[in-house]
């Protein structure tokens, strides 16, 4: 027959633990992923729109003989805004 010696017992407990507690983590984290998906598309779905709406006051400037490149705001399709001037082109 099998012998187990207490090694043995303390390597399957180590087993058994690690797997439930994978298991539990699984189990916990569907409804959450769940939920950061859904919270993401609206997210992206906002920012699309935000930056709409960027470009279309952008044109407005433009088309008022505004400069908006002068300004506080750059804007570069894919990137992040930001709000601080640029540095590498000074205000006339």
């Amino acid at each position: 027959m099998f012998r187990f010696t207490i090694r043995d017992v303390l390597w399957l407990t180590v087993v058994v633990a690690m797997g439930a507690g994978w298991g539990m983590e699984l189990r916990h984290r569907g409804p959450e992923n769940t939920r950061l998906r859904r919270d993401n598309a609206r997210l992206l779905k906002e920012l699309a729109g935000a930056q709409k709406q960027l470009e279309t006051a952008l044109l407005v400037m433009k088309a008022k003989g505004i400069d908006g490149q002068s300004g506080s705001i750059s804007v570069s399709r894919g990137s992040a805004m930001t709000s601080e001037p640029s540095v590498a082109e000074p205000n006339p």
